[in-house]
């Protein structure tokens, strides 16, 4: 059971199918379905909270009435609700509507009478108590008492081998003792720094409408981080940014979690003029099969669109050279994270595909 991919799924839908409504690419009867997406989102961060802010209190009433809200929603939805041609009672909504009872009387009980100030309900779920228990039926499906601890000493050293994302531990990047002297690591740092291959654009290929929105969306995620290296510049904010929706800001809206909020940061018309020309760009390398040639890109990529971009945002001249760096960075950057997630997700369906196809020809 992939969680974080159905949760993935269930957050990002919602925009994305309003998004097409609006392009009249879907009807608007879509719209039934990302207001069942949205509420499943609510009632799993409910369900889930980890954190005062999401959780079940009474620090605001009105917000908690509207919690209370949600879940009874989603319960009655679901019991009202027939899945698939048969219409039989399914074991997903007996789940649903045990686990979100237990929790309305729960906190009942906790925050009304016994006086707590808030409920984790992420304290109730077995997230980690099932991981153990896939870990340890992974070799054998009634394993032994040896097999099991064979298994919690796998997992307590597998804590200590990889470091993992949400940690809060700090990755130690150095070197081990152990392969110190290892001929790999010596020829590695013997060898010279290769020089950036050189990439022409023969041809520009352009941006549809939604690809422009897109483009803003990661857009704003590239100045949170760009924002930061100006500090308390107030001209070069009001530069990088745009306070009202423009022309490129239905997505961003879409997006936001909490409605009219102004979260989500919107690029000013001079950000997003070099990034649809950097997104131009790297379209045209993506066609031409230029990023999986080169042994650098990301130095490749930066270094074409440093000549083939024209930089003009507007900061001041103190601010001006890091903006402009770390903007093309950052880009660049994550605009080949993405590509390659996406090659990578194709690879995975092409072999999936080909193994279906094998099984069915046997």
């Amino acid at each position: 059971m992939k969680v974080n991919i159905a949760v993935q799924l269930f957050r990002e839908a919602p925009p994305a199918i309003r998004y097409l409504i609006k392009l009249k690419i879907l009807k608007p009867e879509a719209e039934a379905t990302a207001w069942f997406f949205d509420l499943v989102t609510k009632w799993y961060t409910l369900m889930s909270s980890r954190h005062p802010i999401v959780a079940l209190s009474h620090f605001d009433r009105a917000k908690h009435q509207e919690a209370v809200g949600t879940l009874q929603l989603a319960c009655a939805t679901f019991t009202r609700m027939n899945m698939g041609a048969t219409a039989h009672w399914k074991p997903s909504q007996a789940g649903l509507l045990v686990s979100t009872t237990v929790v309305l009387r729960l906190s009942e009980e906790l925050l009304a009478r016994r006086g707590y100030l808030y409920l984790l309900t992420a304290r109730l779920i077995q997230d980690c108590l099932e991981n153990i228990f896939s870990v340890v039926r992974l070799k054998k499906p009634v394993p032994s008492a040896y097999d099991v601890k064979c298994a919690l000493k796998a997992i307590c050293v597998s804590q200590f081998v990889h470091t993992p994302k949400t940690s809060s531990y700090n990755i130690d990047d150095s070197s081990h003792l152990a392969d110190l002297l290892e001929p790999s690591l010596k020829k590695l740092e013997e060898d010279p720094i290769q020089q950036a291959e050189e990439l022409e654009n023969l041809f520009v290929i352009g941006l549809t409408e939604a690809e422009c929105d897109i483009v803003a969306y990661i857009g704003g995620f590239l100045l949170r981080s760009v924002l930061k290296s100006i500090g308390n510049c107030k001209s070069c904010k009001a530069v990088l940014t745009d306070s009202a929706p423009g022309k490129y800001s239905s997505l961003i809206q879409l997006k936001e979690y909490v409605k009219n909020a102004g979260n989500l940061i919107q690029p000013s018309m001079s950000v997003m003029t070099i990034l649809m020309d950097c997104e131009e760009n790297f379209k045209t390398f993506a066609e031409m099969g230029e990023v999986m040639k080169v042994k650098k890109p990301f130095s490749s990529i930066l270094s074409a669109l440093q000549k083939s971009v024209k930089m003009h945002l507007g900061c001041c001249s103190l601010h001006k050279p890091t903006v402009e760096k770390l903007l093309l960075e950052k880009y660049v950057r994550t605009r080949l994270k993405i590509y390659l997630r996406q090659q990578h997700e194709h690879r995975v369906n092409g072999a999936a595909s080909k193994t279906c196809a094998a099984a069915n020809l046997e």
